[in-house]
């Protein structure tokens, strides 16, 4: 229990690097296997964002790659005899759907390929996190209480905005924590920011606002600190140079001011008082329990034996941190009057990691049968993915109305 005192110096050595090894491989074999069932079964995509994003993706592939910066949509009149630039949000993850078109991946299911992809790589950097915490018994329960979440399960098998998004805050809040260790984590941060810059757009400010928590209350170096302004000037490169390129294709139609204005005045017209902070707050808070469940039960009975007894849980930083995250992200979006419950998606990830490693605490012996039986997990993960995705597929194509939320 001492190794939950500190964040552990991970060294990787040969045997490491077999199971990361075992981890690709598996991860790729079911990658391709969820792939190809949603291809053969009939799935209608009904949730809204996602119809429209995979439609977006699907005509951008046949558009020539120098205008891929200006993708056109039906506009929010729903009228395809007068096409609109589409402002709502940065292009990236519809370059990634129509590459995954112009690849051979059927048009109308490829964004459910794209959403694939960013699960599973989302999984590997909870994989990390675990590991970074104590080591692959922390992974391993990481990575499936997160699949046998509520959460997951619903946005399972979608072509929307959060997943990518969570992938870059879980790889952007790795990246950080060992940026000490050596310039590729410094690299993965700027990157994640970069790539949640260009998928939800101002909402990436969310990883910056994780990162200088975690640099105030667990890291107060310099270099920590220089890393954040370092990765927030590369975005401004990034979007300086996206302008010019926007800019050049539309004949003079600034981006970024159109989307700030279409985001603020989204924003603003609902406007702010104190009684719907309030309100939403505990909207958010409910959503969280549910979403996150079961394994955010278990957080108070652990807090309170950690107070109780030797401290050790709250004395772990990644806990703390984990724990806190996710009430920055809820408070945060309380402060927005328009809801939705994956505003604050990765707050769900933060809340099922804290709740496993409460879990952990309060029944080590959990941890050390994971331990000892962590053998087949990367195969027992590929069967429950490819359960989950073939009943995620029967209850949408026939019984939508128990999992529409």
């Amino acid at each position: 229990m001492a190794a939950l005192n500190t964040i552990a110096e991970e060294t990787i050595p040969g045997s490491d690097h077999r199971e990361i090894r075992k981890l690709f491989i598996i991860f790729s074999l079911t990658f391709i296997v969820l792939c190809f069932l949603v291809i053969i079964f009939p799935y209608e995509i009904k949730d809204p964002d996602s119809a429209v994003y995979s439609q977006i993706g699907q005509e951008l592939a046949y558009v020539p790659l120098k205008h891929w910066c200006a993708p056109l949509w039906q506009g929010h009149d729903n009228d395809p005899l007068h096409p609109e630039l589409f402002i709502d949000h940065p292009p990236v993850l519809f370059w990634i759907i129509a590459f995954f078109i112009r690849a051979g991946f059927p048009g109308r299911k490829a964004g459910l390929g794209v959403n694939f992809l960013f699960i599973f790589l989302s999984l590997y950097f909870l994989f990390s996190l675990g590991k970074k915490v104590k080591g692959y018994t922390e992974g391993w329960a990481f990575i499936y209480g997160y699949v046998f979440s509520p959460i997951f399960l619903l946005y399972l098998i979608r072509a929307n905005q959060e997943h990518p998004m969570n992938l870059a805050i879980l790889a952007g809040i790795y990246g950080f924590i060992r940026s000490d260790e050596s310039w590729k984590y410094k690299v993965l941060f700027a990157l994640s920011f970069v790539l949640a810059l260009f998928i939800k757009g101002i909402m990436s400010f969310l990883l910056l606002i994780l990162a200088v928590f975690y640099w105030l209350f667990f890291s107060r170096k310099r270099e920590k600190l220089g890393l954040i302004f370092f990765s927030f000037f590369i975005g401004l490169v990034f979007m300086g140079l996206f302008e010019i390129w926007y800019l050049e294709v539309t004949g003079g139609v600034s981006f970024w001011k159109n989307y700030l204005l279409f985001q603020g005045t989204s924003t603003l017209k609902f406007g702010f008082n104190f009684a719907q902070i309030i309100a939403s707050f505990f909207w958010y808070l409910s959503r969280a329990l549910f979403f996150a469940s079961p394994w955010v039960f278990f957080l108070p009975q652990a807090i309170y034996k950690s107070i109780k007894s030797d401290g050790l849980l709250l004395q772990n930083r990644l806990f703390q941190f984990f724990l806190t995250s996710a009430s920055v992200i809820i408070l945060f979006f309380s402060l927005i009057a328009r809801r939705a419950d994956r505003y604050i998606f990765s707050s769900y990830c933060f809340l099922i990691i804290a709740g496993i490693l409460a879990l952990l605490y309060l029944k080590p012996k959990i941890g050390h049968y994971l331990a000892a039986k962590k053998k087949p997990f990367p195969l027992y993960l590929s069967l429950a993915l490819i359960l989950l995705t073939l009943l995620r597929i029967y209850f949408h194509t026939h019984h939508y109305r128990f999992i529409k939320f």
